[in-house]
């Protein structure tokens, strides 16, 4: 047995006492530049974005809210935090 431990031990879920926002880039199937706007097979391809919470010290990820670049997503994800957080976002 060893004599001290080799993880590190956290309270789950953490205490958030600070959150974190982000937004990740991704394109599906072609880049935007490269959809036509007036082919519905383009709807759901082009740029893409992953807006996600973090918890500010432990990194855990609160909230994401994958879709296109909007308000109504970042307000979603700022709706999921607060949820997940009892209001602390």
């Amino acid at each position: 047995m060893p004599a001290s431990s080799t993880t590190t031990w956290r309270l789950f879920p953490p205490q958030t006492r600070e959150v974190q926002f982000d937004e990740k880039w991704s394109f599906v199937y072609k880049k935007q530049e490269n959809c036509d706007p007036d082919d519905p097979a383009d709807d759901h391809r082009g740029d893409w974005w992953d807006h996600l919470v973090l918890d500010a010290e432990s990194r855990l990820v609160l909230a994401v809210v994958p879709g296109a670049r909007d308000v109504e997503n970042v307000e979603a994800v700022v709706a999921e935090c607060r949820d997940r957080t009892g209001g602390g976002c």
